[in-house]
């Protein structure tokens, strides 16, 4: 049982609701600004916080500095709502919402989103525990899961593709856009290149080998297992969900997912994709890991942080089994794993640092959210992250 923050109760707008009632836009501006300024006021009892030191806690002082400051933050940014959840020793030690969801509903931890390409890290770890049922070999080609001939991708690629080339993203597998059709360069082998593509094609072959769906091979061996309730590759009803807003901050149309899609269509809350981060290391920390992982100081390390393909040397970035990995600089402790996700009006972020033992997930409803994300992660986190530099992260620039 992993501990539930202190849920942040909305607030009654009190005499005159009625009259609010019959203003739709306002009711809404009402309710966030009065969001913001309840969770400021709320932030010191919503959830147990410590004070970080070197065993690995998050420092009290900085979140209060965090919902201090995000009200001002989210004006500049023109980002509506944004929830927060941070875990520490094995469990998750704070919590927060801020904002609102675009129906005027107040954000918390429990609020849906769409999580986007956070859902490669969650697919590269459903196709883990498929392959340790079923003797799956992640390092050789996909011809062994599902013949050479299957027709989920070209027989050259099946013969000399493995899964953890694709979720490494090193497969030599792009999307010609001027073509609007995917490209197999097998010279481009080996060499990284981040390819949406590679993780439909071994949607395919998985769903090809188990005679199932995404939506439903993820349920059965993740969500209903960790009790990932909000989570989902197809999500049935976003009516309660939070809704996008562009740069601007003009609310956009809702995303109806017709099919699942590996790469992109992932919802989840915060609360729900930190019990994730707790899954991939129930203590977040290197002497807890899976069989195959790479050895460090501290034990051995779970498999996602095994750097497959070199990202860029002079930020220290590398890949491994669906995560970006930030290298440790002086080369003796584990990497930093993390993702962003980025679907038009939502832009969310998680990491977990195994040597400190300490993770977060970030996620927002509008397009600035990737230039926020960074500036709260400076606030919350005393050690700087070069992976900000990426330009990934920097999508307009």
């Amino acid at each position: 049982m992993h501990e539930r923050p202190t849920p942040v109760s909305a607030l009654s707008t009190g005499a005159g609701s009625g009259a609010l009632r019959r203003s739709r836009v306002f009711r809404a501006r009402l309710a966030w600004a009065a969001g913001l300024v309840a969770l400021v006021q709320l932030a010191a009892v919503a959830s147990p916080v410590a004070s970080r030191s070197a065993s690995g806690e998050w420092s009290q002082e900085r979140i209060a500095r965090l919902v201090e400051e995000m009200p001002a933050r989210m004006r500049a940014h023109r980002v509506p709502g944004v929830t927060v959840v941070l875990v520490a020793r094995g469990a998750v030690s704070w919590s927060g919402g801020f904002g609102v969801t675009g129906a005027g509903e107040v954000v918390t931890a429990d609020t849906v989103f769409q999580v986007a390409s956070l859902g490669k890290p969650v697919f590269a770890r459903l196709v883990e525990l498929l392959a340790e049922e079923r003797a799956w070999p992640l390092d050789e080609p996909l011809a062994r899961w599902v013949g050479r001939e299957s027709p989920v991708a070209p027989s050259e690629l099946l013969a000399t593709t493995s899964a953890a080339d694709l979720l490494a993203h090193r497969s030599g597998l792009s999307f010609d856009e001027a073509a609007d059709r995917i490209v197999f360069d097998p010279d481009a082998r080996g060499g990284w290149r981040y390819s949406g593509a590679g993780y439909g094609v071994l949607q395919r072959a998985v769903e090809a080998a188990t005679g199932e769906t995404l939506e439903e091979l993820a349920r059965e061996h993740l969500f209903d297992e960790l009790d990932l309730d909000s989570m989902s590759f197809l999500p049935a009803d976003p009516g309660g969900h939070a809704v996008g807003h562009d740069r601007s901050g003009r609310a956009l149309p809702g995303t109806a997912w017709k099919m699942a899609n590996a790469g992109s269509s992932l919802s989840s809350s915060a609360l729900d994709y930190a019990r994730f981060l707790l899954h991939i290391s129930p203590s977040v920390s290197p002497s807890v890991g899976s069989t195959g992982g790479s050895r460090g100081q501290g034990g051995e390390w779970p498999r996602v942080l095994e750097p497959l393909a070199t990202v860029d040397a002079a930020l220290g970035l590398a890949w491994g089994l669906g995560w970006a990995l930030e290298l440790d600089g002086a080369g003796a402790g584990p990497p930093t794993a993390f993702h962003w996700g980025s679907n038009p009006g939502f832009k969310s972020f998680a990491l977990i640092d195994f040597h400190r033992g300490l993770g977060l997930v970030i996620l927002t409803n509008g397009d600035h959210g990737l230039e926020l994300i960074e500036g709260m992660v400076a606030i919350l986190d005393e050690e700087p992250h070069p992976l900000f530099g990426f330009y990934m992260l920097h999508p307009d620039d």
